[in-house]
């Protein structure tokens, strides 16, 4: 979203507070929240970028078209008012225990300009015109659902309808969702009924209803939707609250024409800027109609204009040949047109591609641990025996052996390791030098401690 504004907040005297409770309530969050713009969600700017007919098809005969539609002014004082002032029967005292609870059967207790009201979850939804009142007596009213099924996998509805390679963990990323309808309603539900114009890319599990609903055709309770987004506005930290429409609107069917106090237009229109922020590209060829008809209905100016912007064109277009008779009809190329129609098809192999490389990441991980698990035990069984080795090498050089048993049966380098010998019964070699032949060979080595010995005796002697 472009950068928005700093707007008002509302003092003591702005607004009509009844009871302890609702005063309290403004002195601790009421006044220091502002309203701040929602977005509409425009039909002109969905031409241009060639969604209109997507989006048509996509909200056609749902409860959420009949949300989306939802327009009108906002009013700082009037606004506080309801939330510094909202309850609901029955309480736990927990506002945000509250929040859970909420379902059809829930009452919303609130004052507009000071007047007590009592509405049901099913009577508000007559009041914003969401339902009438043939609908919410229907069985189907109580039973929709208005979170997402238990038994879908939040996890894998957003692997099935995104291209993140990161698994769902709490929350995603809207740019991932791979149809651009998509996109565009998370952003415009960001700004108004999910409550946070300024996380407009930010998807969590209790969004996924609304395309769950969209995608299977399945009826939910929007009317319990709006219930639960309406208390949510009084709940948290927040600074910023987007429901001063619809407190308008309900105020309006409770109080009729009258008067809305400091009462301002806060609802934008969906624009290309907005779109362009929300990841959202123009479709090819789309506006190139438009053009087209622009351009064709443009009137001539002077007969001598008209020659000479002639005279230009055939200047430029020396062969008739040179340019397709189609190409003023249709300027979008064969193969942009065939990648248009296949758009859906291409951005859905690409989520399974992406699928597939995590899978494949997955599996290597997978390996590695193994791998490292392997080597860890090999490592630890191996240290035993190394230091063994060590032990074996110490006694080599601090104790003087002269021959140690071969590691296996064999002739290495010419020397015989097979059997026993016969004349010193032991293990060394054939080639081995003879003990007296050996002492004679490293006598007088400065080295050879038994020589330096025999020669402190004779001097002694």
């Amino acid at each position: 979203m472009p950068h928005r504004p700093t707007y008002p907040t509302a003092t003591r005297a702005d607004v009509h507070l009844v009871g302890s409770g609702p005063i309290q309530r403004f002195e601790m969050w009421g006044r220091h929240r502002s309203l701040t713009e929602s977005v509409y969600l425009s039909s002109a700017v969905l031409t241009e970028y060639g969604y209109a007919e997507e989006m048509e098809q996509l909200l056609q005969g749902t409860r959420w078209h009949r949300l989306f539609m939802m327009r009108a002014e906002s009013s700082l004082p009037l606004t506080i008012e309801f939330l510094c002032s909202l309850e609901l029967e029955p309480s736990t005292g927990s506002r945000s225990m509250n929040f859970q609870s909420i379902d059809s059967r829930t009452t919303l207790t609130f004052t507009l300009l000071g007047r007590e009201f009592q509405l049901t979850v099913v009577d508000l939804a007559t009041h914003l015109g969401l339902y009438n009142w043939e609908e919410t007596s229907a069985p189907e009213f109580d039973t929709a659902p208005y979170l997402l099924p238990t038994d879908i996998d939040p996890a894998d509805f957003w692997a099935e309808h995104s291209s993140d390679p990161d698994r769902f963990e709490g929350m995603g990323r809207a740019r991932f969702w791979i149809q651009q309808t998509w996109r565009i309603l998370s952003f415009v539900l960001s700004t108004s009924f999910f409550g946070r114009p300024l996380n407009t890319d930010r998807v969590y599990p209790d969004d996924l209803n609304v395309f769950w609903s969209l995608h299977t055709r399945r009826e939910v309770n929007v009317d319990v939707f709006v219930a639960r987004f309406l208390y949510s506005q009084s709940m948290g930290n927040r600074t910023q609250i987007v429901c001063g429409f619809v407190v308008t609107i309900l105020f309006r069917s409770l109080e009729g024409s009258a008067p809305i106090p400091r009462a301002q237009m806060m609802m934008r229109d969906l624009d290309a800027g907005m779109l362009r922020n929300a990841h959202i590209r123009r479709r090819l060829g789309a506006g190139s109609t438009e053009s087209n008809a622009a351009s064709s209905s443009a009137p001539s100016t002077s007969g001598a204009s008209s020659q000479v912007s002639s005279r230009r064109a055939t200047r430029r277009q020396p062969t008739p040949q040179a340019t397709p008779a189609t190409t003023q009809a249709d300027p979008t190329p064969e193969w942009a047109r065939k990648i248009l129609e296949q758009q859906d098809t291409i951005l859905q192999r690409m989520s399974e591609i992406g699928q597939q490389q995590a899978s494949q990441a997955e599996n290597f991980a997978q390996l590695r641990r193994t791998f490292t698990s392997f080597y860890s035990d090999v490592h630890i069984g191996l240290t035993p025996r190394i230091d063994d080795q060590l032990d074996l090498l110490e006694l080599l050089i601090f104790r003087r052996i002269n021959y140690i048993p071969p590691p296996f049966d064999s002739t290495f380098l010419g020397q015989n390791y097979e059997g026993e010998d016969e004349e010193d019964n032991s293990y060394a070699p054939s080639s081995s030098p003879d003990e007296a032949d050996f002492e004679d060979a490293v006598d007088g080595d400065p080295m050879d401690v038994e020589d330096d010995e025999d020669d402190d005796e004779n001097a002694d002697a």
